[in-house]
């Protein structure tokens, strides 16, 4: 059965472009650009409410995410028109400054855990670069087959995936910790920072620019083709986003009617009607005796 997207607790500053980590029961949000323009703020997830914690020492939009809620980063984005290397990690508490990227990067894909993290391209559409992060220096990882900004990434630094981006793109490419090799391709092309979350044999991609009609769209990824999964019940772009491709959380974002939009909806199987499996179970036991 399709999972389905339901509406779960609003964030304290709604926002767009804002970074995202960890699950949906420890999920983390901070970042972004909201009604009094950048902003550092910072948020955790239970499944259902959201509190504010310590804001990140540089405000900014654009950024990356990677790692869980007691240990996340955070790097790359804007402020005020300069383009950031900035990196900070996170310990469940507060953030702290880490080294630079080796180049400026935004509105880009990214994946991975604060010990060993990686982002995918850079600040214009002719730039194939990676990097990889140790846990205390950033380095130069493979080079992308194809150079689009505005990409989304999932999985981790030795099984990842970028995803869509350019004008429309619906290729996909995926990364073994050394290159990269072309993966399945999108039922749905899209660009500007869609959402990603899950893991390279099960990938989730949400939202992105296109017609209002498309913003809703996700996809599912089985690690070797996509098919169309529940659509968000509010189309959106630029959102943040954590979890798996069975438990996911899809969070702020810029819609057609409001900028910095504060609303979260969470991914899931649906319910099964009470009794249903076990009726199930007794026809066919029935069955079995006749």
């Amino acid at each position: 059965m399709t999972s389905v997207w339901s509406v779960s607790g609003n964030l304290n500053t709604g926002r767009f472009a804002l970074g995202g980590a960890g699950t949906v029961n420890a999920g983390l949000s901070f970042g972004g650009y909201g009604a009094l323009g950048y902003t550092g703020a910072t948020e955790e997830f239970d499944g259902s409410v959201w509190t504010t914690s310590t804001s990140l020492t540089t405000d900014r939009y654009g950024l990356c995410g990677a790692g869980t809620q007691s240990a996340a980063l955070s790097f790359g984005g804007e402020l005020w028109g300069s383009t950031l290397k900035t990196t900070e990690s996170y310990n469940g508490s507060i953030w702290s400054n880490e080294a630079d990227l080796t180049s400026w990067r935004l509105l880009v894909g990214s994946c991975g855990t604060q010990s060993a993290a990686l982002i995918m391209g850079g600040i214009n559409q002719f730039d194939t670069t990676t990097e990889e992060f140790n846990g205390s220096t950033w380095s130069a990882g493979g080079s992308l087959a194809e150079a689009h900004i505005y990409r989304a990434g999932l999985g981790i630094l030795t099984a990842a995936m970028c995803i869509g981006g350019g004008s429309f793109l619906a290729t996909t490419e995926e990364y073994n910790g050394t290159a990269w090799s072309t993966g399945g391709v999108l039922s749905d092309a899209r660009q500007t920072y869609a959402g990603g979350a899950g893991t390279l044999s099960a990938g989730l991609t949400m939202g992105g620019w296109g017609p209002t009609s498309h913003r809703t769209i996700t996809e599912e990824y089985d690690g070797t083709s996509w098919s169309l999964g529940g659509n968000l019940n509010v189309a959106r772009v630029y959102g943040g986003a954590c979890g798996i491709q069975t438990s996911a959380a899809y969070f702020g974002g810029d819609t057609s009617t409001t900028d910095y939009y504060n609303g979260t909806e969470v991914y899931s199987p649906p319910l099964v009607p009470a009794g249903t499996s076990s009726f199930c179970g007794l026809a066919m036991k029935m069955m079995s005796l006749t």
